[in-house]
């Protein structure tokens, strides 16, 4: 998925939580919004940032497993699972949508394989 559309969507998505949560602390919101494209930013640097395979180590399941455990302890790691799990459906949705979904693409151990 091309980053800008990753900024548009995880913008909307922040402004949502906003609207649902207008209490909520600013820096939260950012911590929120910021993964939902800056996992993303290395791929566009590159000129990959249409559908890339081996996505990279932020978007493996175990890192978002590992996160999601800490976010129960640490607050605002909890805006940034959040955030990081919404840019990880947007590809997923993508991959899917595009019929260009591998596993491999997901699992760290597959990654450090291929790049062994």
């Amino acid at each position: 998925m091309l980053l800008r559309w990753h900024l548009f969507l995880g913008a909307i998505f922040t402004f949502l939580f906003w609207i649902l949560a207008p209490t909520i602390n600013k820096a939260y919101l950012i911590l929120l919004f910021a993964p939902s494209f800056l996992m993303g930013i290395d791929y566009a640097r590159r000129g990959k940032s249409k559908i890339h395979h081996g996505k990279g180590f932020l978007h493996t399941i175990e890192v978002q497993i590992i996160l999601a455990f800490l976010s129960l302890v640490i607050t605002p790691l909890l805006y940034l699972f959040l955030g990081m799990i919404f840019h990880f459906f947007l590809d997923l949705g993508y991959d899917l949508y595009s019929d260009n979904l591998s596993k491999r693409d997901f699992f760290l151990y597959s990654i450090l394989v291929s790049k062994g």
